[in-house]
């Protein structure tokens, strides 16, 4: 709090921007993009929502050119990061306003690299919507302005697990190719602070998923694979968010039930369910809700693994993070 208190003072105190107030905000963005993989998403509408009314009432005093661009490059770092709290919770008014605001903060700024995260925002929303073909163009749209690396990665990602919903297998499999690149490239790179960074352990997952919507036996045990990695990497990353692990867990579990394995996948979902309420996003809830549909396949009618582990996951997805919500701060 007094951390809080100090970076609130420099931000208002001085009457004439400088240096001291554009380095504070900068501190401040990446103080709370860390904090993203830490505590739960409702818990970051606030401090998000506050910083940012600063930076409008700065950008409000008409300052220097040099300065406005780089106030207004800070507003849409922060409103992407609400727009990702928004798809995280499912409000979808808060995601369109919030990326609505980082793309023309974007504009205003110059700051590409801001443009290709929020594509991916929005792809990630069209893609739980189940719209994968316009999940797909977002992201692909994104890749137009990413450099490399990390931005690269998350989107070719996003990309390849939307295409493989779509069915098509040639194209998944080369946007894979790509991704597999990126991640190569992004080796030895200053990864970008919290949750700008895309780290290769979401990366395997996403992989894993785009292997899940290709289907087969082929497909399912490389997700296995996939999925078994992204935990690997994510047990040996200090700071690794739960629900990140929470997601590597889930699709893993679905690998394992679409290749009727149906023990380890109860053994794998026993961890999952653990994970507090508050924090079982919507990424989170809909990967659990795949899993249901698939237990519920006529084969398992008789089955008391699958019946129990039916039962278990809709107990875990009545009690989602948005549930009972206050109101957001828009």
């Amino acid at each position: 709090m007094a951390a809080e208190d100090s970076a609130r003072f420099v931000r208002r105190a001085r009457t004439n921007l400088g240096p001291e107030v554009l380095e504070q905000l900068d501190a401040d963005v990446v103080h709370l993009a860390e904090q993203y993989m830490r505590t739960t998403p409702y818990a970051m509408f606030r401090p998000l929502a506050a910083l940012r009314r600063d930076v409008f009432e700065l950008i409000e005093g008409h300052p220097k050119p040099d300065h406005a661009r780089e106030l207004y490059r800070i507003a849409g770092l922060v409103s992407a990061l609400l727009a990702h709290l928004s798809s995280d919770l499912g409000y979808s008014y808060g995601v369109d306003t919030h990326t609505r605001m980082a793309l023309t903060c974007s504009e205003l700024s110059g700051a590409d690299q801001l443009r290709g995260y929020v594509y991916w925002v929005q792809s990630q929303v069209a893609y739980w919507q189940k719209d994968f073909r316009r999940s797909a163009d977002l992201a692909h749209r994104g890749l137009l302005n990413a450099q490399a690396g990390s931005d690269v990665l998350r989107l070719a990602s996003q990309e390849a697990r939307a295409l493989a919903a779509l069915g098509d297998e040639r194209e998944t499999t080369l946007v894979l190719q790509r991704a597999a690149a990126a991640r190569d490239d992004a080796v030895g790179q200053r990864p970008e602070p919290g949750v700008f960074y895309f780290a290769p352990g979401k990366a395997a997952y996403y992989a894993a998923e785009a292997h899940l919507a290709l289907g087969g036996p082929r497909h399912n045990q490389q997700a296995v694979i996939d999925a078994e990695e992204s935990l690997q990497l994510f047990a040996t990353t200090t700071g690794s968010s739960s629900e990140l692990i929470a997601a590597a867990q889930l699709d893993l579990v679905t690998a394992h039930v679409a290749l009727d394995d149906l023990d380890t996948g109860a053994a794998g979902l026993a961890q999952v369910l653990q994970l507090p309420a508050e924090s079982r996003t919507v990424p989170v809830i809909e990967r659990s809700a795949k899993i249901g549909v698939s237990l519920n396949q006529p084969r398992y009618a008789t089955s008391r693994v699958a019946i129990e582990l039916r039962h278990q996951l809709e107990q875990f997805a009545a009690y989602p993070a948005a549930r009972e919500l206050p109101s957001l701060p828009t």
